[in-house]
């Protein structure tokens, strides 16, 4: 269907459908660069919703999240996912809420964010 979807090389594209209570449903399509990113396969993907790669870890609630998109349309931020190996990763997802058939869905970019490390300068003595 969706299998042929180009992004930037580091972005990840992850489409997954709304539940009829407001949740994320599981993932309808998903690029290469997500199952790099994640360490799933396709298919192994298909079978999760966004639930079940987010981490405790995450800056923000999944609940708000999906509030926030269902009433904004459109929402970035920044959460914690985990890869089938265990490690975490910081992200950083632009989401879009869209309809196909009338259904919600959501399209999201998802890229890794390098944690922010103080500057540091070197001085000679």
């Amino acid at each position: 269907m969706l299998a042929s979807i180009k992004s930037k090389e580091n972005e990840a594209i992850f489409i997954f459908g709304v539940t009829q209570e407001g949740e994320p449903g599981t993932f309808i399509e998903v690029n290469d660069v997500a199952t790099r990113l994640t360490g799933y396969s396709r298919e192994e993907l298909q079978r999760f919703s966004p639930i079940d790669i987010y981490t405790p870890e995450s800056p923000a609630d999944i609940n708000t999240i999906m509030e926030t998109l269902l009433r904004e349309k459109q929402l970035e931020f920044k959460i914690v996912c985990a890869r089938k190996d265990g490690r975490k990763i910081p992200v950083e997802i632009k989401a879009y809420l869209s309809h196909i058939h009338g259904e919600p869905i959501v399209f999201s970019t998802v890229r890794a964010v390098q944690e922010e490390r103080p500057l540091i300068s070197l001085v000679k003595f």
